[in-house]
């Protein structure tokens, strides 16, 4: 026996398909987003150590 969908749930079907493509597409930028910031921290933390290296030699 063959299952056959309605219009109004192949609708719904592609609506979760499109749903899950834009939480993975959501999912990548997040994560570039935070690498970002975590380069960003990365550096921020080396330039206080270097402005504390120095006060300390002052």
């Amino acid at each position: 026996m063959t299952t056959r969908i309605t219009p109004l749930e192949r609708q719904l079907l592609d609506q979760v398909r499109t749903l899950g493509r834009e939480m993975q597409e959501r999912d990548v930028r997040q994560r570039e987003e935070i690498a970002a910031l975590q380069q960003q921290l990365d550096d921020l933390q080396s330039s206080v150590a270097t402005l504390i290296v120095a006060l300390d030699a002052v």
